[in-house]
């Protein structure tokens, strides 16, 4: 039997697709292989096939239409219809089904059949990005109680909380002789220790997250190969603007000039991360973005302004997952030499995700924000002041005016000028202080092959073979880091 070990970052909450509590990026890493989507997306971000295998919309951006894939069926045996597809939707705004989706397809104002292979989609606004949310995150999984049921290319075998989780192959898959290995096992280890002497020892064949400084070395030593992806993942202090010290902007300011960005990017990651000085959203600098620079007089003057002396102390709150606990202590050490205590608290993952980050009371919080398929993903979910990750509490009107215009905007400068102004208007109140921005590296044992890199974050495992064998009914396997499927492409 072939079987492959997976290492991810951390211990998984819940595998309830679409559900608030699975609507991260680690949980995601394995449901991506369980319950895909209506989309999915390679590692330039391009949009590709899934469950369905063509789509168009109007020219405003309001009415979408689908064609799905025709013979598959879920691992309950049900077939892909457009009326399990509808469901699926319906169930996100019944009231009784606990997820964030209510908020990310608001203005849904219709879905229906076409003909039995057919969806429709309407919204009562233009939401251009529906496309790139349906590709993130959005499962598609059958009306039964034991979840998740999706149609991927591997099923929940079994789930040994705290230690491991097993996918077995799905033998109806779709796509004709894959999967081509016949478990998964899924295990996690949350630091870098942890996780390069995983790879030392042998014992992981895939690895969602190399620690990036060591992935060279570790090559050379031949315990793996790897490959950088450009990603939207960013690392922030994430500011509690309600209450305490840091409701004052002057602070808030004053705790951005104290952090030397380039320096701490460069020591974590080399030169393998981007400082985050002149944006707030991606790696691309802003030019309408005056930096806050390192300057320890100008944080002292602005404590000043706001009537703090030394002695303040500010109560943090950290995942123990790699590599926010040396970011940690980089900033807590910055912060002390200015007479600032600041007491950090770490946790596991989960609870840190999402009870502590979300649900608790601090100051400061280091957070490492996960891919996002979009800006106006980013903006939605991240900064709009009922945003369902907006942790810091900060809540702007005008902020929101210029997220709810870009997001109902095609691409183009319109757009671009509305994202811009919302970055802007992040920069100047500082609710996060974005550190930098790391690209993904992902690694897999020698031999292995097959392994599909994407730009959200998750490794597609359909057509890996384990080191030493190869795939059954003679199909051919990708290389490494290039998706299998690229033949079917969007209709406009």
């Amino acid at each position: 039997m072939a079987s492959l070990t997976m290492l991810i970052n951390h211990d998984i909450l819940s595998l309830n697709p679409n559900s608030r509590l699975a609507d991260g990026s680690t949980p995601w890493s394995v449901l991506a292989n369980i319950a895909p989507g209506l989309l999915r997306m390679d590692e330039d971000g391009t949009l590709l096939p899934s469950l369905a295998t063509e789509w168009s919309h109007d020219e405003d951006f309001r009415t979408f239409r689908f064609r799905l894939r025709d013979g598959v069926r879920l691992h309950s045996g049900r077939a892909l219809t457009p009326e399990l597809v509808i469901w699926n939707f319906e169930r996100f705004f019944s009231g009784r089904f606990d997820t964030h989706f209510d908020r990310d397809y608001r203005g849904l104002k219709a879905i229906r059949a076409d003909g039995d292979h057919g969806v429709v989609f309407e919204f009562d606004h233009p939401f251009p990005d529906f496309l790139y949310y349906l590709a993130w995150r959005t499962c598609i999984v059958d009306d039964v109680v034991d979840q998740p049921c999706g149609a991927g290319p591997f099923r929940l075998a079994e789930w040994k909380r705290g230690e491991y989780v097993r996918l077995e192959a799905f033998e109806d898959y779709y796509v004709p002789g894959q999967p081509a290995v016949d478990e998964v096992r899924v295990i996690w280890a949350a630091s870098a220790e942890a996780k390069l002497a995983a790879i030392r020892s042998g014992s992981v064949d895939v690895i969602e997250n190399v620690p990036m400084l060591a992935a060279a070395s570790l090559a050379e030593e031949g315990h793996l190969e790897y490959r950088t992806v450009a990603s939207t993942r960013r690392a922030a202090l994430v500011l509690n603007t309600q209450t305490g010290p840091l409701a004052d902007l002057r602070v808030r300011r004053a705790v951005a000039h104290a952090l030397d960005r380039a320096e701490l990017t460069r020591m974590i990651f080399g030169d393998n991360a981007t400082p985050l000085t002149q944006s707030v959203l991606s790696s691309t600098p802003n030019p309408a973005i005056t930096p806050y620079t390192y300057d320890v007089e100008a944080t002292r003057t602005l404590l000043k302004e706001a009537g703090i002396g030394e002695g303040l102390v500010l109560r943090g709150v950290s995942t123990k997952v790699a590599p926010l606990p040396k970011v940690a202590a980089h900033v807590t050490e910055a912060l002390a030499e200015l007479g600032i205590t600041l007491d950090v608290r770490f946790y596991d993952d989960p609870p840190w995700w999402p009870f502590v980050y979300l649900d608790t009371e601090w100051h400061i919080a280091f957070q490492g924000m996960g891919v996002r398929p979009s800006l106006n993903v980013a903006l939605g979910r991240d900064h709009r002041s009922d945003g369902p990750f907006n942790a810091s509490g900060f809540a702007d009107a005008n902020l929101d005016a210029l997220i709810d215009q870009a997001a109902r905007l095609p691409e183009g400068p319109a757009r671009a000028d509305a994202q811009s102004k919302a970055e802007v208007a992040l920069h100047e109140n500082v609710p996060v202080i974005p550190l930098y921005s790391a690209q993904a590296c992902y690694g897999w044992k020698p031999g292995v092959r097959g392994v599909t890199t994407n730009a959200l974050g998750y490794l597609d495992l359909s057509a890996v073979t384990a080191a030493g064998e190869s795939p059954d009914h003679g199909t051919a396997c990708a290389p490494s880091g290039v998706s299998a499927d690229v033949t079917e492409r969007q209709r406009t």
